[in-house]
């Protein structure tokens, strides 16, 4: 007979479902744009050199996809907890000092990505009635990464740290070699 778990336990396995499923749309979206970037960059090295003629739009969309792949290649990284860290003086920590470290690194990610977030709402409104020159693209498109970024930052913080609060450790997301 199946156990029944606490429900903080539940919720917790529900909230690392809902990051795995975030981070999935993050990776397949990177793979999907960067094979756009690295097609839209062949096209325009085609037309310049080869044809001698070259075209105004393919700059601009690869900036876009660039801004879009790098952002969400850095909420990758968060999930994965493959970002820039200092280890070699935490690690000389024990156990309890670890998870207040850990836990301040978090909340030092909320507060900045909250900014990222409120801002970049704020941003979007004043960028929404402007578009690229070239390809006329809403500039919409481009900023609103940011929020994007900020809101996802922020729930993988808070799922790290819940994590470690009721589980011990952050593992329960299961990584799934992504």
């Amino acid at each position: 007979m199946k156990k029944k778990l606490p429900f903080t336990i539940n919720f917790l396995k529900k909230l690392n479902r809902l990051c795995i499923f975030i981070n999935l749309i993050c990776v397949y979206f990177c793979i999907i744009s960067g094979l756009f970037l690295v097609g839209i960059i062949v096209i325009e090295v085609i037309f310049r050199y080869l044809i001698g003629s070259a075209l105004s739009w393919p700059e601009e969309i690869a900036g876009f996809l660039f801004v879009w792949f790098s952002m969400l290649g850095a909420a990758i990284c968060l999930f994965k907890k493959s970002h820039i860290n200092v280890t070699f003086l935490v690690i000389k920590f024990n156990s309890q000092w670890r998870f207040l470290i850990q836990t301040l690194v978090h909340v030092l990610i909320i507060f900045i990505s909250y900014i990222l977030l409120e801002r970049g709402n704020f941003l979007l409104g004043i960028v929404s009635r402007q578009f690229s020159a070239a390809a006329r693209i809403n500039m919409v498109w481009e900023y609103s990464v940011i929020p994007i970024m900020g809101g996802i930052f922020i729930l993988y913080s808070i799922v790290s740290i819940l994590n470690s609060i009721f589980t011990g450790d952050d593992s329960i997301r299961g990584d799934l070699g992504l």
